[in-house]
Formats: C-alpha cells, structure tokens, sequence
C-alpha cells in the first residue's frame, strides 16, 4: 500500500509557509515605502520653513532700495540659508510700470523693463540656471515690496515684488 500526498510534518507545512513569508515582505514593504513617503513631506515642510524665513529678512521693512536688497541679501539671508542647508534664489523686481503676473517664476524674475537685483546661495564657483533650480522641486514665495521708482535714486516709491526661490 502506498501512501499518497505525504511528505512529512514539514514537508505537509511547506506550502503554507508561501503566503506567510509574502504576508511579512508586503507588510516591511509597506512601511518602507510610508517612511520614504513621510521623509519626502518633511524634507519639502523644512524647505518651505526656510523659504519663510528668507522672505521674512528681505521683506521686514515693507519698502527697499536695491542696496539695501543686495546688503541684506549678501549677510542675513547668505547666513540663514546656511544654516538651514538651503540653496537660494532672491530677486527684488520694480514693476514700476504695473505688475505682470507669469506662469513660470523664471519669467518673474527676469522678464520687466527695470533690471531686477538678485543674489543667490549656490555652490562657489557655480552660476545659477533657473531651469535647472525647476526639476528640483523649488519653493517660490512672492511679495509685494515698495521700491523707488522710477529709478534706484528716485524719491518716489512704487511698487516692486521681491521672489524668492528656495530649493535643495
């Protein structure tokens, strides 16, 4: 008499054992990938933190002359945006003659009648292509900002926008 379909105990056990193990996989897997997921939002949370706080040193007094700009700039925002570990982008943009809105920040930050004043915290060395800033995901922050105008000596003040452009 033969005995049929019988291995053993572990051989009887074997099979099961298929959907335990795959079980276990999706389940680590899904919380590798729920991890993954909620680092990605704090990473962008802590960019857009830092963004803030950019615009906030460059827009504090309400109304700037492009040296004053370019002073805060080279010292407050270089140094905060260091110590967040934050490559940036700031322009301060008369729109002295009215403000055109645009699609694409890069536009807002070069396009107008009035040469804009920028700065930036890139590596040394490195020049600043907005395209490529675009892939990485940056955050950009808009401000109305009084500038003189219609020229940097002008007594009169008009409106102007300061952008900044935060990325990693």
């Amino acid at each position: 008499m033969r005995l049929k379909a019988f291995v053993g105990p572990l051989g009887d056990d074997f099979p099961s054992i298929f959907p335990i193990v795959a079980g276990v996989l999706l389940f680590f897997g899904t919380l590798a990938y729920a991890a993954g997921v909620i680092d990605e939002k704090n990473s962008y949370f802590e960019v857009r933190k830092a963004s803030l706080g950019l615009a906030y040193i460059l827009t504090q007094k309400g109304r700037l002359s492009q040296m004053e700009f370019k002073s805060l700039c080279d010292t407050q925002a270089v140094d905060y945006a260091r110590s967040k570990g934050v490559k940036f982008y700031a322009a301060l943009v008369p729109q002295c003659d009215g403000v055109k809105f645009y699609d694409d920040f890069r536009d807002s930050v070069t396009a107008g009648s009035y040469e804009p004043e920028s700065c930036s915290l890139t590596k040394q060395g490195e020049t600043l292509d907005l395209s490529e800033v675009a892939k990485n995901n940056p955050v950009v922050v808009n401000y109305p900002m009084a500038v003189p105008c219609p020229s940097a000596g002008a007594y009169t003040y008009g409106l102007g926008t300061v952008s900044v452009v935060v990325w990693r």
